[in-house]
């Protein structure tokens, strides 16, 4: 067995993508409730023998699966070199720093953000940013397409430091994304 450390935060924070919320145990007025998942420790059951069992979940099985997929997802990341990263998630951390309203309602139409990678995922020479979207209320088509393309113009730059060329980013939407594309990209955190 495995834990996680759990501890409450400020409710008006948005928590970064390391922290899960648990949004069905009560926290004090302006607080939430989060387990951080950059630390799990193994712990021998028998240390919980005659200690009160917490549901953070309060029986909701969807709950449960989304964090199960979550825990599933930090240990499933696919393995890519160290300037992937740079061009990818430091810029568009970037691009959310300059202007976080933006920012907001552009990742509200983002679905899941996907990487095509060509030659080795450990030494690749060319990647591409797939933007799978989904209709929302908070953000139009246009307005997120408008953000990913101001963010591929400095990224590019960025991937030519790392000698990675960045083709332009592509658009699908949702619920009519070819499976056999799908299944060949690499799913990535969105860290907008």
């Amino acid at each position: 067995m495995e834990v996680c450390p759990v501890y409450e935060i400020g409710a008006s924070e948005t928590p970064p993508e390391y922290l899960y919320r648990l949004d069905q145990m009560s926290a004090a007025e302006g607080q939430m409730w989060v387990t951080d998942l950059r630390l799990t420790v193994p712990l021998e059951k028998g240390l919980l023998v005659g200690r009160k069992r917490r549901d953070p979940f309060s029986g909701f099985e969807e709950a449960r699966i989304d964090f199960a997929e979550k825990l599933g997802w930090r240990r499933a990341r696919a393995a890519l070199t160290a300037g992937v990263h740079v061009v990818i998630t430091d810029t568009l951390k970037k691009r959310r720093g300059n202007n976080r309203n933006a920012s907001k309602a552009a990742r509200t139409c983002v679905y899941k953000l996907m990487l095509q990678v060509q030659e080795s995922r450990l030494d690749p020479r060319t990647v591409r940013l797939h933007v799978i979207y989904q209709a929302s209320d908070g953000c139009t088509e246009q307005h997120m397409r408008e953000w990913f393309e101001k963010w591929w113009e400095k990224a590019s730059e960025v991937a030519q430091q790392q000698n990675i060329e960045l083709l332009p980013t592509v658009f699908h939407d949702r619920t009519g994304m070819d499976v056999k594309l799908y299944d060949r990209l690499i799913p990535i955190e969105n860290p907008m």
